[in-house]
């Protein structure tokens, strides 16, 4: 009985297990920069936030806990609060670091409350939920990374146009809370040529 129980369970999993990679599959190929530059890019972050560990380790500090870090084609963002100008510094140092990185755009900040961070999670899971959702069909969200610090909202990725462009920057423009919008965004054949 045991064993059927088993069965029937791991039975049951597996589509939802092949159903989700498909997914996650689907999603980095509907992509502008498609499943080769997002698993580059998923690559690059992850060595990125192995580098920072390391150095946490030998600095014995716990800078990778106050670090967001985004990257689109390369180019790396770097948001989040730390107590000082000289750990910046070292942050964007380390990230020099490691091989593929393109640029470094610094946006880290020295202070922060609780609750200007609870209210950039707000503000960023309501822009991504707009984008996602938003009435223009040639919109796609999937292209665009979205940070928000103290309100500013930092908008990375892969524009297909500029008329796709401005439509984002207006739309997340418009969100409650919203102080002002920077666009990090590249166009397409920037980014592909």
């Amino acid at each position: 009985m045991k064993r059927f129980l088993l069965f029937f369970f791991l039975a049951s999993c597996a589509p939802l297990v092949i159903g989700s990679g498909a997914a996650v599959i689907g999603g980095m190929a509907y992509r502008e920069k498609g499943i080769s530059g997002s698993l580059d890019d998923t690559s690059l972050s992850i060595k990125l936030k192995k580098r920072l560990r390391q150095r946490d380790r030998e600095w014995n500090t716990y800078l990778r806990k106050k670090v967001n870090i985004s990257v689109q084609n390369g180019e790396v963002l770097l948001t989040g609060h730390v107590a000082s100008e000289e750990e910046s510094r070292w942050i964007e140092q380390v990230m020099w670091e490691v091989f593929g990185v393109k640029s470094v755009i610094n946006q880290l900040t020295t202070s922060q409350t609780r609750s200007s961070f609870l209210s950039d999670m707000a503000i960023t899971a309501k822009c991504k939920a707009i984008l996602a959702t938003h009435s223009q069909v040639n919109i796609r969200s999937l292209n665009y990374s979205i940070r928000t610090v103290d309100g500013v909202v930092y908008v990375m990725g892969i524009s297909r146009s500029v008329r796709e462009q401005q439509i984002v920057l207006n739309t997340i423009a418009r969100v409650k809370g919203v102080k002002k919008v920077i666009c990090l965004a590249r166009f397409k054949d920037e980014v592909l040529s």
